[in-house]
């Protein structure tokens, strides 16, 4: 099978800085209890090299988790998190460590100043992602619009501030922002998608045109992997699309009369998930 490969693909600087920043974390603290609430990053390979590396995963209500935890090392995750969590943990006397991703927390940043000087905000992003809820704990008056099913409710805002997940499609939030213009006089909109994100979805226009088939490769929860996905099935109607966690999820009919395919990637998909796909597509017969 003959293999073409996006121009950008897999990780991004963000998810680097987190994996990077866990390990040396575990490096310098051999024998303490490294508490991880929720996924660093939504990958299940990667999440379950950390949880056999010794740490200890916590899903669900994260303050009452806090309140369990005696002793170690908290670490938020690369998504952002509720600030008053940070305040929970001082007050038990532990520490903790912020693995955000420095562009998503650049952006939690504006939306607190933008706070501050008490301009109306209006986010857009996926329900219940872990950085949809990390905004909206900013602010109760935060207007949250769905990515996936826009409720679009009229409310005085005077020249809202518009921000976005960043891990979203530009070309899904058109619709959305068109529609925001409308409601509101003078939105200010924040272009907060963040590169790595765009860089990805762009290199979709690479697919030659005697492609048959386009693969994105990615954990299923993870946003950006699923919007590269619904982004190849929207540009490419024609061609097959596939989206796959693992190896183990090709199936060897779907590639039947298949000569030639594009493979891409979401930005938490590890080089250790993608490169023995791409192997075994290219001895593909």
């Amino acid at each position: 099978m003959e293999v073409y490969l996006a121009s950008t693909y897999g990780f991004c600087k963000g998810v680097i800085y987190a994996l990077s920043l866990v390990k040396k974390i575990k490096e310098k603290n051999k024998d303490i209890p490294l508490h991880l609430l929720g996924n660093l990053v939504h990958n299940s390979s990667i999440m379950d090299e950390l949880k056999n590396e010794g740490f200890i995963l916590h899903e669900g209500d994260y303050e009452q988790i806090i309140d369990e935890i005696q002793n170690g090392i908290i670490i938020f995750s690369a998504h952002g998190h509720d600030p008053n969590l940070e305040d929970k943990i001082k007050a038990k006397g532990l520490s903790f460590i912020d693995a955000t991703c420095p562009y998503v927390k650049k952006n939690m940043d504006l939306i607190k100043e933008d706070i501050k000087n008490n301009h109306d905000i209006i986010y857009i992003g996926v329900p219940h992602h872990k950085e949809t809820e990390a905004a909206l704990s900013l602010s109760k008056d935060i207007l949250f619009i769905s990515y996936l099913n826009p409720n679009y409710v009229k409310r005085y805002l005077k020249n809202p501030h518009v921000y976005v997940q960043t891990t979203l499609g530009k070309d899904e939030l058109a619709p959305i922002i068109d529609k925001i213009k409308e409601l509101y006089d003078h939105p200010i909109m924040k272009d907060d998608i963040c590169k790595a994100t765009y860089l990805r979805q762009n290199a979709l226009n690479e697919v030659p045109s005697t492609c048959e088939a386009i693969l994105v490769i990615g954990d299923k929860d993870s946003s950006n992997s699923r919007r590269l996905y619904e982004l190849a099935l929207k540009k490419y109607p024609l061609k097959k699309v596939f989206f796959i966690s693992t190896l183990d999820e090709i199936n060897p009919l779907d590639l039947k009369n298949i000569h030639s395919l594009f493979i891409t990637a979401g930005a938490s998909t590890p080089p250790s998930v993608i490169e023995p796909i791409v192997t075994y597509l290219k001895s593909f017969n």
